[in-house]
């Protein structure tokens, strides 16, 4: 369960989006080159249509439609195998909700918070 401030706690555990998706945002002001990993990032053998982009008028986002594979579901719940692991739990995990995050990333952000 997320302990963040931001996530109603008793609400946490019954979707797992933040878990099942996630997007690299990139600026639109990036050099070409820079830009251009977000293609290399989508032609990766294996993807297929589970990596795409949304644009908006400032930014580029990568969307990996991937789930991770610490996530776990039981009886509608659920949790993550590494959530106490510091050494395996992903940086960007512990950094969740990010100063971008809305309702969209998170049904289960409360409101008035973010």
């Amino acid at each position: 369960m997320n302990r963040s401030p931001f996530i109603d706690p008793e609400l946490c555990r019954r979707c797992g989006a933040c878990c099942k998706s996630f997007e690299i945002d990139y600026s639109r002001n990036l050099d070409p080159i820079d830009l251009s990993e977000i293609e290399r990032i989508k032609a990766l053998v294996g993807f297929g249509d589970r990596v795409t982009t949304r644009e908006d008028e400032d930014t580029i986002s990568l969307v990996i439609n991937i789930p991770c594979r610490y996530l776990v579901e039981e009886e509608g719940l659920y949790s993550c195998q590494v959530y106490d692991d510091p050494q395996r739990r992903p940086l960007m995990c512990e950094h969740f909700p990010y100063a971008s995050s809305s309702a969209v990333d998170c049904p289960h952000m409360q409101r008035g918070k973010r």
